[in-house]
């Protein structure tokens, strides 16, 4: 189905996240972060500016928004407007990809295959997980991090035990996205497919989907073994776990669609990147 694509940025839009309930955070290659509803009676609101383009968006348990870019930018914005302005912090070198550890602070990835956690005041671990970039990082429920890298590989870190570094390795393309799944699963997918597997058995207790027709960008997981996936296809597709050799469903299909990022918003809605902007779409 066509869907009316929303606009707010002036280049393409590079990450988004669901936020609190109709609410979701748009960042940009304009290095803007904006404030959306899936309302169509809401204006979009800019949040705050970067100088660099936004490489994640997040949000923390006190409501504030959590934005870093390209230029290792960290910021720490109230969405209600404070006076003083948005919290900064750096984060080392070259950053690529973000995610919150609850209450703890953030993990980031890094072009030179690192993965770092900062609690706000300072850089309190850093492991050299992967031989090249890291592409995106997810804290897990468990305290463990996951960490989806350019050398085909998805790294289970744990910055307690620092040395020892699990790794799935069935990856034959750089690996762009990684999640949890609900059951404590993960996901990660690349230009090779997606595959789902536990971080006890990893390669040894795996299933494997075809993916997008291209590379696979985001990753949504749903309830009753379901998962929603996009690619640079411009395709939004959803996926059966207990049957992974059947052929997906296509959701929604925006020709032209360029870095296509998808998430659930709180109030059940879905919403994937759209060249500048995002569509809101419901499930069939």
């Amino acid at each position: 189905p066509s869907r009316p694509v929303i606009a707010p940025h002036d280049w393409n839009l590079s990450a988004v996240h669901a936020w609190d309930n109709d609410l979701f955070v748009t960042g940009g290659i304009d290095g803007k972060v904006v404030v959306a509803s899936t309302s169509e009676l809401s204006e979009p609101r800019l949040l705050t500016q970067h100088d660099a383009p936004v490489v994640g968006v997040a949000s923390l348990q006190t409501g504030d928004v959590v934005s870093l870019d390209a230029s290792s930018v960290l910021r720490v914005s109230q969405p209600t407007g404070d006076a003083s302005g948005p919290v900064e912090f750096n984060v080392g070198p070259g950053a690529t990809s973000l995610d919150v550890r609850e209450s703890l602070g953030v993990v980031t990835g890094h072009a030179d295959g690192s993965v770092r956690f900062h609690d706000f005041a300072e850089e309190v671990g850093s492991i050299e997980a992967h031989g090249s970039g890291v592409n995106d990082v997810v804290a897990l429920v468990s305290g463990l991090v996951a960490s989806a890298g350019q050398d085909m590989t998805v790294r289970i870190l744990d910055f307690d035990n620092p040395d020892q570094i699990p790794v799935f390795d069935l990856h034959t393309a750089p690996v762009d996205v990684v999640i949890e799944l609900p059951d404590g699963r993960i996901a990660s997918a690349g230009s090779d497919g997606i595959y789902i597997y536990t971080v006890e058995g990893l390669a040894q207790d795996h299933i494997r989907l075809n993916g997008q027709r291209s590379r696979t960008i985001s990753l949504v997981a749903l309830s009753n073994d379901r998962l929603i996936s996009t690619g640079d296809d411009g395709r939004v597709r959803l996926w059966d776990l207990t049957s992974p050799e059947s052929e997906p469903t296509t959701l929604v299909d925006v020709p032209g669609i360029v870095n296509p990022h998808l998430i659930q918003a709180g109030n059940g809605l879905f919403v994937a990147g759209a060249a500048r902007g995002y569509v809101v779409f419901t499930l069939p």
